[in-house]
């Protein structure tokens, strides 16, 4: 895909992108790879890309992103384009950083983060579990409170021009009518206390890690598992959502939006992301989940058909055109520069 097109109609995708720095979390998953591919296939004018690997070291981060990106069978359309020169040009733009959300500072070391704070242009966040069903105390730590220690470190990025959050199509409310796009504190989220008024996203996520720790003190260590899913199942329950994967999700974005007003904030919500379509070539997937089971096996033969409703609405997206319109989305609001949050779904 060319972006000459999009940037006849105002977009600038490749006048944002020139010499721009980011910081980049969930590079190795899925959809990360995919965008790491994008960017450095059609905007090589990139400066470069932190990319944030959990890792015990720099040696670990470095072998991790060379096995999982650079000799990735999705870059075989990059490594033809440079030849000999592929690996160079790749180690050139990318920057392995040994770190972890769960931890302060995201688990990088003092001088790493003086210096990417000082360099950083945009951060896409793209980590978080992405379980339908786990523990309360996991999916909260991955999806909310280390999407609170990644907005605490946006927060000094000296730089820093744009947000940009990777959420899921359903995080938003089990209720009739139309669901609106846009954050819990700025849409229909109406959080059911005492005194059934809305709360701070700070309250709100000192109420959840108050009940987490009150199920982890009544239960052993044995028992802890079961308890702490069932509690996932009646938070959700509690919010009106349809699993804990997507409250998590929600109130990340909360969390996120809290940066709207000094920057802007993008948040991407695809529905369930499967193989591309077209870029850099058709049919490129990798892992087994949600949907794969059935393509494959349907696609092999093994099974001829199953039983569906005609009328239903099949909510799948190729991951390559997820990617050209986060691509899109964040040279629009980069290059307008308008603080808010805008939600593309």
């Amino acid at each position: 895909m060319s972006f000459h097109h999009a940037n006849d109609h105002n977009v600038g995708i490749n006048n944002f992108f020139e010499h721009k720095t980011l910081f980049i979390t969930g590079s190795t998953g899925f959809m990360g790879k995919v965008f790491v591919e994008k960017i450095l296939r059609v905007l090589p004018s990139i400066q470069k890309m932190y990319l944030l690997v959990r890792a015990s070291d720099a040696e670990v981060a470095k072998q991790r992103v060379k096995k999982e990106i650079i000799e990735s069978k999705l870059f075989k359309v990059l490594r033809e384009q440079h030849g000999q020169l592929y690996e160079k040009f790749m180690w050139n733009k990318l920057v392995p950083i040994a770190g972890d959300l769960c931890k302060p500072y995201l688990g990088m070391d003092t001088y790493l983060v003086d210096m990417i704070r000082n360099e950083v242009n945009v951060i896409v966040h793209m980590s978080g579990s992405t379980k339908w069903h786990d523990r309360y105390d996991n999916f909260f730590e991955f999806n909310v409170r280390s999407l609170t220690r990644l907005v605490d470190f946006a927060y000094e990025c000296t730089k820093l021009a744009l947000f940009v959050q990777v959420s899921s199509a359903y995080a938003s409310q089990d209720l009739p009518g139309v669901a609106f796009e846009k954050p819990m504190d700025l849409g229909h989220y109406f959080i059911e206390d005492e005194i059934n008024r809305k709360l701070s996203i700070e309250k709100l996520i000192n109420t959840e890690m108050r009940i987490i720790s009150e199920v982890a003190r009544q239960f052993h260590e044995e028992e802890q598992t079961g308890e702490m899913m069932k509690l996932a199942m009646r938070r959700a329950k509690f919010y009106k959502m349809h699993n804990c994967y997507l409250l998590t999700k929600a109130i990340g974005e909360l969390v996120a939006a809290k940066l709207s007003g000094k920057l802007p904030v993008v948040i991407i919500r695809p529905s369930l992301i499967e193989s591309t379509i077209k870029e850099p070539f058709p049919g490129w997937v990798e892992g087994y989940k949600s949907l794969d089971p059935i393509i494959l096996s349907y696609g092999t033969g093994q099974l001829e058909g199953f039983v569906a409703n005609p009328n239903t609405i099949l909510d799948v997206v190729p991951v390559d055109m997820v990617v050209n319109a986060m691509v899109t989305a964040m040279a629009k609001h980069g290059n307008e520069g308008k603080h808010g949050i805008k939600i593309y779904k």
